[in-house]
């Protein structure tokens, strides 16, 4: 794995970000009564997914896999709860398609990024980091 200067250099991040702010303009659209709950959880569960990211990349790499995976777990919230959100026709129906395309890449670049970190004799480096 190259050197990372930052966690943002991070494809999984970037596509996370782009998640966070698609939903956050969905979920302003729920019903008022759905502000606390199912608009709440689906912005944490989504901030939980790049926020891993960042954390675990700055850490070792056994752990870097570990918070991905926490990452990954966090993305299946956010499909589970876009489900639920589609089933009651909360904000634009027309914007699930899309939401679904954004969680099956980020998967899928998640996946990617694990299986690099796995190969044998790959090495992680933390951003910002020099290891003599």
């Amino acid at each position: 794995m190259d050197k990372l200067k930052s966690y943002r250099d991070l494809v999984a991040w970037q596509l996370s970000i782009e998640l966070i702010n698609d939903l956050y303009d969905l979920t302003d659209n729920f019903p008022p009564r759905e502000q606390y709950a199912l608009s709440q959880q689906l912005r944490r569960a989504a901030v939980s997914i790049a926020s891993n990211l960042a954390e675990g990349s700055v850490r070792g790499k056994a752990e870097f896999i570990h918070f991905i995976n926490i990452a990954r777990g966090s993305l299946a919230e956010v499909e589970t709860q876009l489900f639920i959100a589609r089933r009651r026709n909360y904000g634009d129906a027309g914007k699930y398609e899309s939401f679904e395309a954004q969680a099956n890449r980020l998967s899928r670049v998640m996946m990617g990024l694990l299986q690099s970190l796995k190969k044998p004799g790959t090495k992680h480096q933390a951003p910002g980091t020099t290891y003599g």
